[in-house]
């Protein structure tokens, strides 16, 4: 079962996804993927081992680039989402940041990307330039006796502070959850992600169903009939059981 805070529907820019391994950082990641296509946006992946229908790869900062400067993509509206940026952009190597791709990344919202999503083990692990202008952090986290992934959302400043060990309680901005049941024990990020994709297909048409069945069947006189109809729809594709 997943539940995202509707407040992280407004937050766009450059946002972390931080957490050690094992707490669905690349689930989550996944998942916000799918979401930008269902907008409308053109999907973006970098240093993904999975991928997703439509959607443009690259392994490299000039593919980045590439993809940024195509003409065919110009006009687009761009998502981007990086599995594990420390491998491209490790807070170690600086100095091999080429200015093309600093200059990019303050950038990168006058020319039509919108969001863009990494994920990293630590902050501490990114380069600096990507620290410095990232907006908002993801937190991840998991439960075990709950098998319940959890993730938080803060300003960076404020999860900042709080992995400093500051005791100053940060602000919460949106919040995402999923029960795990027994992937635990067996967990396969891919699997998770095909399984996602099949849910999400089957409420669209759940969905589209019972719509056409409220249009057909209830008359004008019973808004409040419509009304929980529709919610009930909603509540459905809002929801996906991971088994």
């Amino acid at each position: 079962m997943s539940k995202t805070n509707h407040r992280a529907k407004k937050v766009e820019g450059l946002i972390g996804i931080v957490g050690i391994p094992g707490k669905g950082k690349t689930y989550f990641l996944q998942k916000l993927a799918l979401q930008y296509k269902a907008k409308g946006y053109l999907v973006v992946l970098g240093n993904c081992q999975w991928t997703l229908e439509g959607a443009i790869h690259f392994n490299t900062e000039e593919e980045l680039l590439g993809i940024y400067l195509d003409p065919v993509t110009y006009d687009e509206r761009l998502a981007v989402f990086v599995d594990e940026a420390q491998a491209l952009w490790p807070s170690r190597e600086w100095s091999k940041t080429k200015k093309d791709i600093r200059d990019w990344f303050a950038m990168f919202r006058h020319g039509g990307v919108v969001a863009f999503y990494y994920t990293t083990q630590s902050l501490g692990d990114i380069e600096l330039m990507i620290r410095a202008k990232t907006q908002f952090i993801w937190s991840c986290g998991y439960i075990w006796g709950l098998k319940l992934f959890h993730h938080t959302m803060y300003a960076k400043a404020e999860f900042e502070k709080q992995d400093n060990g500051q005791t100053i309680k940060p602000f919460v901005y949106a919040r995402n959850w999923f029960f795990a049941r027994d992937l635990k024990t067996n967990y396969n990020t891919y699997a998770c992600y095909e399984r996602i994709k099949k849910l999400g297909q089957q409420n669209q048409q759940i969905s589209k169903l019972l719509n056409e069945n409220s249009a057909r069947d209830c008359s004008h006189e019973h808004p409040r009939g419509i009304s929980l109809i529709r919610s009930f729809c909603s509540f459905i594709k809002n929801i996906i059981c991971i088994r």
